[in-house]
């Protein structure tokens, strides 16, 4: 139990939840668990991934991870502290032979899995040694991962790989808005851009078995949560650190061999 609660009790868990209602009121979890029964409620994320196995072959990974850990170096509440072995609970593994070939069996384990992690969420779990917490409810609050395991873990029709300017119907690169669609420049950033404001459909056509999870059924494709990992210090946040760097004039009294090409170069990197 302690690598589930990491600290954390009653009184923690029901300040997570008043914090959690005030972003989203409409999260089913409020309608299912009463006040008495959410500080036993434990927030989970699914996390999938798509790394590297025996002589560099994909491999899907499957984790369970906890919200509520042992903090940070700078604050407390969040899950940065102690071994990751610790807070993420695995649940399978798949090599990417198996599941890129025979899609069907991507989409019956993520169907076991939502079946299990349903039961726990209505039922509960008697669990002992925790104090003040006699049965836990894990209830998940969104499933992150890189781009290509959201893609196929949710059935994604607009994707990072959808971008296709030519089309007379371009399908759209983003599943939370209509950037890249027509009419829809993604590459648009005014504050006034079209795809900020207009309403998104849903980004499948047949649902993946995830979306039977407890969730906000008003906007159920943001139950795939984006990676910040991935997009930011993997992704556009470090092409535009790379782009910061600049040249700083500077006056060069004198233009001889050993003033220009031989002192200290007058650049500076921000």
């Amino acid at each position: 139990m302690e690598h589930i609660f990491l600290g954390n009790g009653p009184a923690q868990l029901k300040e997570f939840w008043c914090k959690w209602k005030q972003l989203h009121p409409e999260d089913d979890v409020f309608s299912t668990h009463d006040s008495s029964r959410l500080p036993s409620c434990v927030p989970m994320m699914l996390h999938l991934d798509e790394g590297t196995s025996h002589k560099r072959k994909g491999i899907m990974v499957l984790s369970v991870q906890i919200v509520c850990g042992k903090g940070s170096k700078k604050s407390t509440g969040h899950n940065f502290l102690g071994s990751t072995y610790l807070s993420r609970m695995l649940f399978s593994v798949l090599l990417a032979r198996t599941h890129s070939r025979k899609k069907h069996v991507l989409n019956s384990l993520l169907a076991e899995w939502q079946k299990d992690l349903s039961d726990c969420y209505r039922n509960g779990i008697e669990v002992s040694g925790v104090p003040g917490v006699m049965k836990m409810w894990p209830v998940i609050l969104a499933c992150k991962g890189d781009w290509p395991a959201l893609t196929k873990a949710g059935g994604l029709l607009r994707h990072h790989l959808r971008d296709a300017p030519n089309s007379d119907n371009p399908p759209g690169i983003c599943h939370l808005c209509r950037a890249g669609q027509l009419g829809y420049a993604w590459n648009a950033f005014e504050s006034d851009a079209p795809w900020l404001h207009a309403d998104s459909p849903l980004p499948w056509n047949t649902p993946s078995a995830l979306t039977n999870l407890a969730q906000n059924k008003k906007d159920p494709a943001s139950f795939y949560a984006v990676d910040l990992f991935h997009v930011c210090h993997k992704g556009v946040v470090a092409d535009y650190v790379a782009s910061a760097i600049e040249t700083r004039p500077t006056i060069i009294e004198s233009v001889s061999f050993e003033s220009v090409f031989l002192s200290k170069p007058p650049c500076v990197c921000r």
